[in-house]
C-alpha cells in the first residue's frame, strides 16, 4: 500500500506542476497578446490618415514575426505643411525591441515637435538613446521631413536600407549620405539630404525582413525581386501597392513562419495641386503592370 500510495502522490505532484506550467504558460500568452495590442495602437492604423489633404497619399503596415515586434513606423504633421516619416527597425526582437521602439519613436516625434531641424532630431535621438542604452540594443531608421508645398524632402538614413522613389523616370534608391545606426556612439553626427518629389512621385520605406524572407525551400525573396514587383505598381495607389506587395509576399513565403518583422510606408507625393491634374497615366489594359480596375474616384 505504501508504494502505491507514493506512485499516486508522485503522479499527482506531476499533475498538479503540468496545471501549474499550463496557466504559467497561459498567462504568458496572455500578456504577449496585450503587448502585441498595445504595439499596435502605438502605430498609426487609420487609412486614409489624412483624408483632408490632397497633397499625399500614404499607407503603412508592419507585421511582427512574433506577438511584438522591433520594427515600427510613424507619420505625422508638425505644421501646416510639414509631414513627418520614419521607418524603423530594432536589433532585438520581442518585448525589450518593442520597449526599445517605443523609446525611440517618443524621441523622434517630441523633437520634431520643437520645431528641429532634421539632422539635430535624429542627433538628439541618438545621443538619448544611448545614454539609457543598458541592454547595447540599437536601431536602424530613415527620418524625414516632406515640405507638402514644395516637394522638398529632408532625408536622414541611420544604417537603414535606402528609400525608394517610384516615378516617370523608373525606380529610384535615395541612397546619399547618411551615418551609423542609432544608439551605438554618443556624438555621431548624422547628415542629411535633401530630395525634390515631383507630383506623381511615390517614395517608398521598407525593413529588411521583406527581402530577407524565406519560401520553404529557404531561398530568399531578395531586393532584386521585391524591386521588379514594384516597378510593375508604379501606377497603384499607396494602399494598392502596399497590398499586393504583401500578397505577392504570402505567395512566396508559403507556409514558412517569418524569422522578422516586415514593415512597409508607401507615400504618394501629388503637390499643391493635388491628385487632379497629376495622376499618372493608367498603362493600356492587359499590359505588364497594368491595373485592370476602374480608376479611382477623385
Amino acid at each position: 500500500m505504501l508504494a502505491i500510495d507514493l506512485i499516486q502522490t508522485s503522479v499527482q505532484r506531476c499533475v498538479d506542476n503540468l496545471e501549474e506550467e499550463t496557466r504559467a504558460r497561459e498567462r504568458v500568452e496572455s500578456e504577449l497578446r496585450i503587448a502585441g495590442d498595445i504595439q499596435a495602437s502605438l502605430l498609426p492604423g487609420e487609412f486614409p490618415p489624412f483624408p483632408d489633404r490632397k497633397e499625399i497619399e500614404i499607407h503603412a503596415t508592419m507585421e511582427p514575426a512574433r506577438q511584438v515586434g522591433g520594427d515600427y513606423y510613424d507619420f505625422f504633421f508638425i505644421d501646416s505643411r510639414r509631414l513627418c516619416l520614419t521607418v524603423g527597425d530594432v536589433s532585438d526582437k520581442g518585448v525589450p525591441a518593442a520597449l526599445f521602439m517605443a523609446m525611440c519613436k517618443t524621441l523622434l516625434k517630441s523633437k520634431a515637435w520643437r520645431g528641429l531641424p532634421c539632422q539635430q532630431i535624429v542627433e538628439e535621438t541618438n545621443d538619448d538613446l544611448h545614454a539609457d542604452n543598458r541592454a547595447c540594443m540599437f536601431v536602424t531608421l530613415v527620418f524625414a521631413v516632406l515640405d507638402v508645398e514644395t516637394g522638398e524632402l529632408q532625408l536622414c538614413n541611420c544604417g537603414h536600407l535606402a528609400p525608394l522613389r517610384l516615378s516617370s523616370r523608373g525606380l529610384e534608391a535615395l541612397s546619399g549620405p547618411g551615418g551609423p545606426m542609432l544608439g551605438v556612439m554618443e556624438g555621431t553626427r548624422y547628415p542629411s539630404a535633401s530630395i525634390r518629389l515631383e507630383p506623381g512621385d511615390l517614395l517608398f520605406l521598407y525593413t529588411d525582413g521583406l527581402p530577407d524572407a524565406q519560401d520553404p525551400a529557404g531561398q530568399s525573396y531578395s531586393d532584386r525581386r521585391m524591386k521588379e514587383l514594384l516597378r510593375g505598381l508604379t501606377n497603384r495607389s499607396p494602399g494598392e501597392l502596399v497590398r499586393e506587395v504583401e500578397a505577392a509576399f504570402r505567395a512566396f513565403r508559403g507556409d514558412r513562419p517569418a524569422f522578422d518583422d516586415i514593415t512597409m510606408l508607401a507615400l504618394r507625393y501629388w503637390g499643391p495641386a493635388g491628385p487632379a491634374s497629376q495622376e499618372p497615366e493608367s498603362p493600356v489594359r492587359g499590359a505588364p503592370g497594368g491595373d485592370p480596375r476602374p480608376p479611382r474616384p477623385r
